[in-house]
């Protein structure tokens, strides 16, 4: 394969938020984290292939660049056809120029970089006073990065691409992700559950006086930080304080993973941490899409 001119691309998501240096990424041990999260020893020349559910991620060392591919077809085709398991088309592939030695690759989950958006299985309405809780599977992002005597960060590959959506009002929304599997009440840890899936989890407390109908809600899991237990992975308990108003509700991140989930090791922190509890809208109810209550 003919070369590139080197720094002729960039990495693949190149310019992803690293995490804080005061923070390492895998905070306790590493390889607690379930394969094929680990570090991939470097053997130069030879082309190395690793598959997360939809995604497909090559890369190898040549003439001392790392080079990377990767391909991921649309997340709702469900027979994806087969590809040659060596090298792709030349026009795929991302070289980065290097000037250390490393000894390994290693690829790490990372939750969304944006908050993500899931509906319950049907619309929810909560009595005052009251509390539930809510589960998705988030599909992760697979992170690279090169490792020796230093670190060096390479960048991101979503392993599902997701779709883009607005939460909140015109004026007032934010950019997220659309989550198209449901939220769900209950959820068990399932042994079979492929790698690139963590399981998150929000608890709403209704503290108004009335009722709380809620049709979608935004999951700040860009605030929240990766667990695992026994080969499964989950996020920290995200808390939505309700009371009262346009949907707005008190959000904060709890550190503390699901009962069923308990003992879990935290293998990654937030991308952003939050120091207070953000104020922030979090459902979009059924009294706040015009005609669909009586009366209005």
């Amino acid at each position: 394969m003919d070369e590139k001119e080197t720094g002729s691309k960039q990495p693949p998501d190149s310019t992803a938020d690293a995490p804080s240096p005061e923070v390492p990424f895998f905070e306790d041990d590493f390889e607690s984290a379930p394969r094929p999260w680990k570090d991939y020893p470097i053997e130069v020349g030879k082309t190395e292939l690793v598959d997360f559910g939809p995604l497909r991620l090559w890369w190898k060392f040549h003439q001392k660049d790392f080079w990377t591919a990767a391909k991921n077809p649309d997340y709702f085709e469900q027979d994806r056809p087969a590809e040659p398991r060596g090298p792709i088309e030349e026009d795929d592939w991302v070289r980065l120029a290097l000037e250390e030695k490393f000894e390994a690759v290693r690829l790490s989950p990372r939750l969304p970089d944006r908050p993500v958006v899931a509906q319950p299985e049907t619309p929810l309405e909560m009595r005052p006073g009251s509390k539930i809780s809510l589960y998705i599977r988030c599909p992760l992002r697979v992170r690279i990065d090169l490792v020796g005597k230093q670190e060096m960060s390479v960048g991101e590959v979503p392993s599902v691409l997701l779709s883009n959506t607005w939460f909140g009002s015109l004026t007032e929304g934010e950019l997220c992700y659309w989550i198209s599997s449901s939220a769900a009440r209950q959820i068990e840890p399932d042994p079979w559950q492929p790698p690139y899936l963590a399981i998150c989890s929000v608890t709403i407390h209704n503290h108004s006086e009335d009722d709380l109908k809620v049709e979608r809600i935004c999951m700040r899991v860009n605030n929240l930080a990766l667990f695992e237990h026994q080969g499964q992975l989950w996020s920290d308990v995200m808390e939505a304080h309700y009371r009262g108003g346009p949907e707005i509700s008190e959000v904060r991140p709890t550190g503390r993973v699901p009962s069923n989930a308990s003992g879990a090791k935290k293998i990654c922190p937030p991308r952003q941490p939050l120091k207070e509890a953000l104020v922030a809208k979090t459902f979009r109810t059924l009294r706040s899409l015009p005609g669909l209550l009586s009366g209005e």
